[in-house]
């Protein structure tokens, strides 16, 4: 697929998935590019590289199928034919870089003219991956609730005895996104997260969110004196 434009970086294909999946590969060479002829010249963005075309970002057919959404900041090194030589992942969520730098090395530039020649360059692209038709939600390995959640409200806020707070990504610092995500979670019986539900926010941060919300415990919920599951919503900022 052909096209231009002018941004430090493309947004590709995001994707999310019910917990991290770490991988041992964190750089890759194109063996089919001709190695730059000088030192590369770093871009920032104020001087952003043109994309020609682009692969869109694939995983492997076990994470598919339990995945959101993840994405991957991406450090390319291109040589005077506007040819991917090297790729480098720099961060993302949750990790998969084989099929990132698989997809980042297939990427075409417009060749950088510097004095009238062409140059070799650096630049950071975000590639990204969702899954099509998916819900935004994922289960957790507890036990499913045994009757119908109580949904509370706003003034019934149920008490929290253990959570997971996040910080705020590098590589949404370097794309300059912030926001909140809004998940909604379903608490069983015995406090324990069973699902989480993304209902609001930019959906780059959602695996984030989903991941860091199925670990809260939360007491117990007692109507007339027995445990009853419930829904609660959980607020994510996420700020640069």
């Amino acid at each position: 697929m052909a096209i231009r434009s002018k941004i430090m970086g493309l947004f590709l294909l995001p994707w999310l998935w019910c917990g991290a999946m770490p991988g041992p590969t964190q750089s890759l060479r194109n063996e089919k590019a001709e190695e730059p002829k000088s030192s590369p010249v770093r871009l920032d963005a104020s001087n952003p590289a043109e994309v020609l075309s682009w692969v869109d970002f694939k995983l492997p057919p076990d994470a598919e199928a339990t995945t959101i959404s993840a994405i991957a900041l991406v450090e390319v090194t291109v040589n005077e034919k506007g040819e991917v030589y090297e790729a480098r992942v720099l961060g993302g969520y949750p990790t998969f870089p084989r099929p990132a730098l698989d997809a980042a090395v297939q990427w075409k530039f417009k060749p950088m003219l510097v004095n009238g020649e062409s140059a070799p360059f650096i630049a950071k692209i975000i590639l990204r991956y969702m899954s099509r038709g998916a819900a935004m939600s994922c289960n957790n390995k507890t036990e499913a609730p045994k009757s119908t959640p109580v949904k509370l409200d706003a003034y019934s806020t149920p008490e929290v005895l253990s959570r997971i707070e996040l910080e705020y990504p590098a590589w949404a610092q370097w794309a300059k996104l912030a926001g909140r995500v809004i998940i909604v979670v379903v608490v069983n019986e015995k406090g324990e997260v069973y699902e989480a539900k993304i209902t609001s926010g930019h959906p780059w941060f959602a695996q984030m969110a989903i991941d860091a919300a199925l670990q809260w415990k939360y007491k117990p919920l007692l109507v007339d004196g027995e445990a009853k599951p419930f829904t609660t919503a959980i607020i994510f900022p996420f700020h640069y």
